[in-house]
């Protein structure tokens, strides 16, 4: 590799995990909220939680990016302003399984990923919070299986599950290969929901594919990557597009309305969260607020599965260049391609 091969070489930590992890975007399994039985908020929470967000993280995507139970990248700047105030609410939050109350988050998880890195040999480089981000929902196939359950669905004489109508259970998974962690997320998902006994399809397409069937609805769940918000903290922009005013049904492209609302998803209340945002001033205590009212009303609903925020295996070579960003001194963000790693560029100085 790079690292080993150029001794004036570094990432962005000098050893494991490595890579960037603070991009502003996460990786989710999105719903097509108009195919049944995916407008069925049960059916979405039973979904989550046979994901083993543990194993996901380290077997499939090597440890090295931060989780997120929203799509609210855990950097430190979000972390304080939505993540961190949000811990305590998701800690206490209950969902109901045929009529018991159930609390499905799991604060333990950067912790159990942290664990997982030194049995590996390796050293965590600080707080398993702020290296490996939130927690996140709890494994329980148990509880899943109760929620279904209860919603109508069956197994058959080899374990498979049912469909109300009795019909066999299959998910469309579509995915592009070329985004290679959405396409081990969705591998991941595969294979938890297929041990869980829902046959499932997935889909490796090519990326205009895959993108266009998204656009026309022709999915149940997808690898999509978004933020709900910018790096400052403000959301409007970024969830306009969810508007119920943006909805177009399956079968017609989402472009068409000018939102993007690929989900089709089609929610009042999403629309008066949006609205109250945009009436705000970004910088408006109470435009947080909203925000966050807005989060745990769409972690409420579940309205799609966000396992993990971005990371970039960003490498420089300080020979004849110094001043770098790095974790130890974080002044600039890496990404040269983005208008924040301008900075980092224009602030480097001549090696000695």
């Amino acid at each position: 590799s790079t690292l080993d091969a150029t001794d004036t070489a570094r990432s962005w930590y000098n050893d494991f995990p490595w890579a960037y992890p603070n991009e502003v975007s996460s990786r989710q399994l999105a719903f097509n909220l108009d195919n049944e039985p995916y407008n069925n908020k049960d059916v979405r929470w039973a979904l989550a939680l046979t994901i083993d967000i543990v194993a996901l993280q380290t077997e499939y995507i090597g440890g090295v990016a931060k989780v997120s139970p929203v799509a609210i990248p855990p950097t430190a700047s979000l972390m304080e302003i939505y993540l961190d105030p949000m811990e305590e609410w998701l800690q206490e939050l209950t969902i109901d399984v045929a009529g018991e109350p159930f609390q499905p988050y799991d604060p333990t998880i950067p912790d159990q990923i942290a664990a997982w890195a030194e049995a590996q040999g390796y050293e965590v480089p600080g707080e398993p919070r702020d290296v490996f981000g939130t927690g996140w929902w709890k494994y329980a196939p148990d509880t899943a299986e109760q929620l279904l359950l209860a919603n109508g669905f069956s197994r058959d004489g080899s374990g498979a599950w049912l469909l109300p109508s009795g019909d066999p259970w299959v998910i469309t998974l579509i995915s592009p290969p070329d985004e290679n962690d959405a396409f081990r997320m969705a591998n991941a998902a595969a294979d938890m929901w297929t041990e869980f006994g829902i046959t499932v399809d997935l889909q490796g397409l090519e990326r205009s594919v895959w993108s266009q069937n998204e656009f026309v609805g022709q999915y149940d769940i997808s690898t999509p990557w978004t933020s709900f918000a910018l790096a400052s903290g403000d959301s409007w922009s970024e969830i306009r597009g969810l508007h119920p005013d943006f909805y177009i049904p399956n079968g017609q492209d989402s472009r068409d309305s000018g939102g993007g609302n690929t989900q089709r998803l089609n929610d009042a209340q999403i629309g008066e969260y949006i609205d109250a945002m945009a009436a705000l001033n970004p910088d408006d205590p109470e435009n947080v607020a909203i925000v966050t009212e807005f989060l745990k009303y769409w972690i409420e609903n579940m309205y799609d599965i966000t396992a993990i925020s971005f990371k970039k295996f960003v490498t420089w070579d300080s020979r004849y260049w110094v001043g770098f960003p790095t974790a130890e001194q974080p002044d600039f963000m890496p990404l040269y391609w983005f208008q924040g790693g301008k900075y980092a560029i224009q602030s480097l100085e001549p090696a000695n």
